[in-house]
C-alpha cells in the first residue's frame, strides 16, 4: 500500500514502478541459488522478494521473483544466464497476473488494436509480433494440488528502507496523521 507523508514531494513517489511476480523457467539445478536470484531480478527491475522453493523446501521447476519494473517501458521478454564454465543461455520470462498489454510493444495499457507504436503505412509489423500470450505465467496444472504453497517469500530490500516502512505501516494503522 502506498502511503503519502506531508511535506513529501509528488515527484518522489514512483507511480510508473509496478511490483509484478514474474516466472524464470529451465534454470540449471547449479546456478538456481540466491545470488543468480538477485543477478536476474535486479537486471529485470528492483528485486522485492524470491521464492523458489516448494512448501517442503524442495526445488520447483522454475525461480519466481517479484520485481518492481517500469511500467511505461516495454515488458522484458527473456533473461540471460551465464553458467560456470562462461555459457550463456537464454531463458523466458512469464509473468503472473499479467494486465493487459500490447502485443507489437510489449507496454502495459493498451493492446495491439490501439498501439500508436505501430504506423499506418507499415503493415509488416503485426506478422510477427514480439510479445504475446505466451508471456503469462498460468494459473494452474490440472495435476497441481489447489492448496500447494511456496516456502515462503525472501524479502529483498535494504534494512534502512524496511524499518522505515514498518515504522511508517505502525504510524498509520495506530491512527497517526502526518
Amino acid at each position: 500500500m502506498l502511503t503519502f507523508k506531508k511535506g513529501k514531494e509528488i515527484d518522489s513517489y514512483e507511480f510508473w514502478m509496478s511490483p509484478f511476480w514474474l516466472r524464470v523457467y529451465n534454470i540449471p539445478i547449479e546456478l538456481m541459488d540466491r545470488q543468480m536470484a538477485l543477478d536476474i531480478g535486479n537486471a529485470i527491475g528492483k528485486l522485492v522478494a524470491i521464492d523458489w522453493k516448494d512448501r517442503n523446501g524442495g526445488w520447483t521447476e522454475f525461480m519466481r521473483l517479484k520485481v518492481k519494473i517500469n511500467a511505461l517501458k516495454p515488458l522484458r521478454r527473456i533473461v540471460k544466464l551465464v553458467d560456470k564454465e562462461g555459457f550463456e543461455t537464454i531463458r523466458l520470462l512469464k509473468y503472473e497476473k499479467l494486465p493487459d498489454f500490447c502485443y507489437e510493444c510489449g507496454i502495459i495499457g493498451h493492446t495491439i488494436k490501439k498501439c500508436s507504436f505501430i504506423k499506418e503505412d507499415d503493415g509488416l509489423s503485426c506478422l510477427s509480433p514480439q510479445y504475446g500470450s505466451w508471456m503469462r505465467a498460468p494459473i494452474g496444472t490440472q495435476n497441481q494440488d489447489r492448496g500447494a504453497r511456496r516456502n515462503g517469500v525472501e524479502l529483498v530490500m535494504d534494512k534502512a528502507k524496511m524499518s522505515l516502512e514498518k515504522d511508517e505501516s505502525q504510524t498509520n494503522s495506530k491512527g497517526g496523521s502526518e
